[in-house]
């Protein structure tokens, strides 16, 4: 009898143990169902590109309530002003080839040795 007793302490034991390592393992890894997992934050069902565009659009209904004063085009100040711009003018644009070695460029009617930029 008594070995009978040990066999059903060792397989109440053995058990209370797997229990209590798997009620470990959920509450510790898996977590409960209805709670979001720590560090993740609920969405909305709007998708980033739909919110982007309501944003676009407040940012646009926002810009309509501006009101500019062009009054300020009408002073002195801004009448006394000159352009000192100047006019460009053209420029060559460049090499045909602007990878091949300096002096290899030049045009083919001419002799390459007596117009090469290189010192010898």
């Amino acid at each position: 009898m008594n070995n009978q007793r040990r066999i059903v302490f060792r397989s109440i034991a053995v058990l209370a143990v797997i229990v209590a390592a798997f009620l470990f393992y959920r509450f510790v890894f898996v977590g409960s169902s209805t709670e979001e997992p720590a560090g993740v934050v609920s969405v909305t069902s709007v998708s980033p590109a739909a919110q982007v565009d309501n944003e676009f659009l407040r940012l646009l209904e926002r810009l309509e309530r501006i009101n500019l004063d062009i009054s300020v085009f009408n002073h002195p100040v801004w009448e006394s002003l000159e352009n000192f711009h100047q006019e460009l003018v053209s420029e060559p644009r460049g090499r045909r080839n602007p990878f091949s070695v300096t002096g290899n460029d030049v045009a083919s009617t001419t002799n390459s040795a007596t117009t090469s930029s290189r010192g010898l």
